[in-house]
């Protein structure tokens, strides 16, 4: 099978951070790739699945806490006003189920508003964040998620690493960076 995402989670330990923000052997954070906007993730199954159907049941209690914390950490980092989600997984070599976490900036252009803000994606190799950059958010981003660095602390139901799905715990994100823009 020849699955982008599942060649990335197979290699998971030699991977850059902008591929492995978060891992914990049911799902991986990643910075979105051939996209012109900073800080825009995806959260993908580690399992190869095509729909949000076919999860189990203990994909599915591991993914709202994902999404909440990894959507708390994109406003912390970017000082984006709020975190879009979107999941369509249609593109032939991405339909591994991918749930975009995407920022979207108090200031951002009107035309650029919701389902739009995938015309950052459709921007020329030119303006795409580059790898520095994306490793660079995805280290700030895995450190919020982690509980790493300064700032404020927040109790979340994220599972960790190393500790059973319920696991409550606190995390500190770090301080905040400047703002993140295209």
């Amino acid at each position: 099978m020849d699955c982008f995402s599942c060649g990335v989670t197979g290699s998971i330990e030699s991977q850059p951070v902008r591929e492995r923000i978060w891992w914990d052997g049911r799902w991986r954070v990643a910075h979105a790739i051939r996209c012109a906007l900073p800080g825009w993730l995806v959260v993908v199954p580690a399992r190869h699945v095509l729909s949000l159907a076919d999860l189990t049941p203990d994909e599915a209690v591991a993914l709202g806490p994902l999404l909440a914390a990894a959507s708390r950490a994109v406003v912390e980092v970017t000082g984006c006003a709020k975190v879009y989600l979107a999941l369509f997984a249609e593109l032939e070599e991405f339909r591994h189920l991918h749930i975009h976490l995407v920022p979207r900036h108090a200031d951002l252009a009107d035309d650029l508003r919701g389902t739009r803000i995938f015309d950052y994606q459709k921007r020329p190799e030119s303006e795409w964040v580059t790898t520095a950059e994306m490793d660079r958010i995805g280290g700030l981003l895995a450190g919020s998620l982690a509980g790493r660095g300064r700032g404020p602390t927040y109790t979340n139901e994220l599972p960790s690493r190393s500790a059973s799905p319920s696991r409550k715990r606190t995390v500190t994100a770090p301080a905040r960076v400047q703002p993140l823009r295209s």
